[in-house]
């Protein structure tokens, strides 16, 4: 009997339960065992043979096929994984050429009316067709570690490992995992050693690069991969747009995406922001938000090449073309608001001009009137310096963009600034990317269509589900800074509107109008919920289009937002005693308070818009170059530079050097569009600077991020910590040096450690500082 891994258990015993097995008495020779095996296809074959593999430790490699067989449905022999099939090293040189000579025959009979006549075992319910020959003997240990991890992973353990890349795990990651499940079993001790159940992490990264080639597509082109998978995204409701042109651009929206396209507030105003640090390539990522009592959430998500115009109106284009009726039911919403990128706000005037451009106004003066206005312009003009005076001159020229005096009669909803989209861009970064590149524009389809589709969903139905009670705490908020005897002289209009008294003087001040959301105070005018239409609401119960979260209608638009058809019957959102006939009514006047909001938009005050000066960013590569820049001359230098380098380079080491330049040259021919190219540009800069790039780093922080950090912090990339420090580490307070002064921006330019110093061993220096005296000892 040869010493083969079957010797001492039958092959019902090795864990291919699947398979009936019958092992056969007669054989040829001494070491030679035959089997006949139920499986009656190749792809039958190949699966008993991996089990084999598992579980009795072994390996095998293709030794010689059949194609032309004509006596057998399918036959190929194997031999053993150390034989010196396929090895370019003798035996003694290489890890796997032990020139073992055991070698295993597959084969499947056919199965006709000659054969079931001259063979028993294919008769019957359950023919066995299947021959498996093992030859010969192995001539190295079987189940040792050495030789365990040059076995061959089963096509399940790679379907499994892609499955967590689908996740969006990364090959470490997926490893890590992998290890933990095999730890948790009986002998996971050594399962680690054996590749048929953990494979090398050369193996992971393999599949995780084939994997990535075929569903995400190459790192320049991923419109080709974009395009293949349109069909699967519609399957699950999301919509995905290509413009393949250029410039190209992406469209995509989730279900949740395309219902809030449907929100009362899309007809309003819509934040617009663009973010290019999330991917490797740098592909731009701009974002289109409306407003709901939940908080911030997009309607679609545009993805393109620059931060140009002419790629601006490209992907809105796109956007407009998929949806044209994408705010609110309307063609257009009523304004825009967006950051002062004069590319951005081109592209917006050119593909929806009937809508106005709000500038968000965060750390921008504003003004209650006219004369205090001018006033304030006079004032920076006399005190700032020549270079402030300028950036507030170009600001001024749009100051109706920005300057909260022309917002007073706009349907602005209490929003002033763009921390909507800015907050936006945060929660991509952080939860949907955790902080790292996605691989390129295809990869960003991905986290969109599902990661992001999640958490849209389980955000909105914390709201929803009362789980987050911030709109409730907002609204006693509200309550508590009105007087409770000031419901009563609350003065009604008529059924749409209240006059209501001030907290301070008690007269009727203030005039609320119920069906647009609006009061005479400086929070209501801007369409914000203040604390005379709280008021009105609590004595009243009217409901009115921009009040919190507070009654069980306004829960249950919030699950259907989140969930569409298949969001929970009504009763389920339901008080604790409230009746659904109350709720009923509840659902019918926040219906109609949102149709008269709408209504009510057609007829809002508009100032003319304001023409948009196109001027490219100067960091853009395509941004137009100084007129007293020669880019001929330009070009000679930089090529001067470059044969200077090569001059020095081949000096000692020509070869080394020559063989280095071949490599740079093919990942320049990786550079297929611009924004590669002007990325390779910028890259190469900074490793003349000696620093390091890599692809798939830590998303930065962003430059307003930084430059609202206080004095003395970090002004890095990297996030500061949050939360309270550890107890053993050393607080260190920034102070001011003496002679120190302050830079033009405010901030101290000179920042010292203050430093604990030892205290003195003196009892009356202790006793007039109050302090426990310190003794030695």
């Amino acid at each position: 009997m040869p010493s083969i891994p079957t010797t001492n258990r039958g092959m019902e015993d090795i864990g291919v339960a699947d398979f009936q097995t019958v092992r056969l008495s007669e054989k040829k020779s001494e070491n030679e065992v035959v089997y006949r095996v139920s499986f009656t296809t190749e792809r039958e074959a190949e699966k008993w043979l991996e089990e084999y593999s598992k579980v009795s430790r072994t390996g095998w490699i293709v030794l010689q096929t059949y194609p032309h067989t004509v006596r057998s449905d399918f036959r190929k022999k194997y031999a053993c994984v150390f034989s010196n099939k396929n090895k370019k090293l003798p035996e003694g040189k290489s890890n796997k050429n032990l020139n073992c000579e055991m070698t295993m025959s597959l084969k499947i009979k056919l199965l006709t009316v000659d054969t079931k006549k001259k063979d028993p075992l294919l008769r019957g319910k359950h023919p066995l067709p299947g021959i498996v020959t093992i030859k010969g003997e192995h001539n190295h240990n079987v189940e040792s570690s050495s030789v365990l991890r040059f076995m061959k992973p089963s096509t399940l353990l790679r379907a499994a490992f892609e499955d967590q890349f689908r996740e969006g795990a990364s090959p470490a990651v997926a490893i890590r995992l992998h290890e933990s499940v095999l730890l948790a079993q009986e002998n996971g001790r050594e399962l680690l050693a054996d590749s048929h159940f953990l494979p090398h992490p050369q193996t992971v990264y393999w599949w995780h690069r084939v994997w990535r080639e075929l569903h995400i597509g190459p790192l320049n082109d991923p419109l080709i991969a974009i395009k293949q998978k349109i069909g699967l995204y519609k399957q699950k409701g999301v919509i995905v747009q290509v413009r393949d042109e250029s410039p190209w651009a992406v469209f995509v929206a989730t279900p949740v995406m395309i219902r809030a396209q449907a929100y009362f507030t899309s007809k309003s105003i819509i934040f617009v922001d663009t973010s290019a640090s999330c991917d490797s390539t740098h592909c731009n990522v701009t974002l289109m938000l409306t407003g709901t009592k939940a908080g911030a959430v997009p309607i679609g998500v545009l993805l393109h090449e620059a931060q140009t115009t002419e790629s601006y109106q490209s992907a809105f284009e796109l956007f407009n073309a998929t949806f044209p009726n994408a705010f609110g039911g309307a063609s257009h919403p009523s304004m825009f608001m967006a950051d002062n990128s004069s590319a951005e706000k081109g592209a917006i005037a050119n593909v929806w001009p009937e809508s106005l451009q709000m500038l968000c106004g965060f750390h921008i003066q504003y003004a209650a009137s006219v004369e205090v206005l001018e006033e304030s312009i006079e004032d920076l003009k006399t005190l700032s310096p020549d270079y402030f005076e300028k950036r507030v001159s170009g600001l001024l020229e749009n100051k109706r963009e920005w300057v909260q005096l022309f917002r007073a009669d706009l349907p602005m909803g209490g929003h002033h600034t763009n921390n909507f989209a800015e907050a936006t861009v945060r929660v991509l970064k952080d939860v949907i990317l955790e902080r790292t590149k996605a691989f390129n524009a295809s990869a960003l389809v991905e986290y969109i269509s599902d990661a992001w589709e999640t958490y849209l969903q389980t955000r909105l139905s914390r709201f929803a589900y009362r789980r987050d009670n911030r709109a409730t705490l907002i609204y006693n908020d509200l309550l508590s800074r009105m007087p409770p005897e000031m419901a009563e002289k609350i003065v009604v209009i008529d059924e749409d509107t209240y006059h209501v008294p001030s907290a301070q003087t008690g007269e009727p001040t203030y005039e609320v109008t119920v069906s647009v959301g609006v009061c005479d105070c400086k929070a209501g005018a801007a369409g914000a919920f203040c604390k005379h239409q709280a008021l009105v609401h609590e004595k009243f119960g009217r409901m009115f289009p921009n009040q919190p979260i507070i009654t069980s209608a306004d829960c249950y638009l919030i699950g259907q937002l989140a969930f569409g058809n298949e969001c929970p019957k009504k009763s389920f959102f339901l008080g604790k005693k409230e009746k659904l006939e109350y709720f009923e009514k509840d659902l019918v006047q926040l219906e109609n308070a949102a149709a008269t909001f709408s209504e009510a938009l057609k007829c809002s005050p508009r100032f003319p818009t304001m023409e948009v000066e196109i001027q490219e960013r100067p960091d853009s590569p395509e941004a137009v170059l100084d007129e007293d820049i020669d880019g001929d001359e330009v070009f000679k230098n930089f090529v001067d530079k470059w044969k200077s380098i090569y001059n020095l380079g081949i000096e000692s080491n020509k070869k080394g050097f020559l063989k280095q330049m071949q490599k740079t040259t093919k990942q320049m021919g990786n550079c297929k569009n611009h924004n590669s190219a002007y990325d390779a540009l910028m890259r190469t800069t900074a490793a003349f600077s000696y620093q390091k790039a890599r692809f798939g780093v830590e998303i930065g922080v962003n430059n307003p991020a930084i430059q609202r950090r206080a004095p003395g912090k970090s002004k890095g990339r990297k996030r500061l910590s949050a939360g309270r420090p550890l107890q053993n580490k050393k607080q260190v307070k920034p102070v001011l040096t003496q002679g120190c002064t302050k830079s033009k921006v405010g901030r101290p330019q000179k920042v010292e450690k203050r430093t604990k110093k030892k205290r003195c061993h003196v009892l009356s220096q202790s006793v007039n500082a109050g302090v426990p005296h310190i003794k030695k000892h």
